[in-house]
């Protein structure tokens, strides 16, 4: 699990923090014939960048309201998902996430960068090289992975 810490900015930047004993109680998932190269997490939605929580229902109406004007159908069926990425240096694990992203979510990479940059966010998660990717990630792709149903019950839809 690695060490626990009483407080930390976030990178850990000196390679130090208050560390502490901890007991600590993790829920893990194991899905077979899951087709992935690195972790995926669900964190619990307050601790997740704002923008990428899942959308709350004044938003959704909102956006429904907006597309109306606008003439478009923008895709409301999404879920939040980190992904992991680790390199030498913060670049090549963001790249990495990136890279990791796009094969998980069947999309380029160029579509990931895009995503990120509209709707995601990049975390630190330690220096030099652990990042966390945070996308919603749509329904359709979920559902295509078989887990729709996963995602959708942690986040309580």
């Amino acid at each position: 699990m690695g060490d626990a810490h009483s407080i930390m900015g976030r990178g850990e930047i000196a390679g130090h923090s208050i560390d502490i004993t901890a007991d600590i109680a993790v829920r893990v998932e194991v899905i077979k014939g899951l087709d992935i190269d690195g972790p995926l997490l669900l964190p619990n939605a307050e601790d997740l960048p704002r923008i990428v929580r899942p959308f709350s229902e004044e938003e959704r109406k909102q956006f429904a309201e907006l597309s109306q004007d606008l003439g478009v159908v923008p895709e409301l069926d999404m879920l939040p998902v980190q992904f992991i990425g680790t390199g030498k240096d913060l670049n090549t694990a963001t790249n990495n996430a990136v890279t990791r992203a796009a094969r998980f979510m069947n999309m380029s990479e160029d579509e990931i960068l895009n995503r990120g940059t509209v709707s995601g966010e990049v975390q630190i998660s330690r220096l030099p090289g652990v990042v966390q990717l945070s996308l919603q990630v749509p329904r359709r792709v979920l559902e295509s992975k078989g887990l729709w149903n996963l995602v959708s019950e942690h986040y309580t839809l």
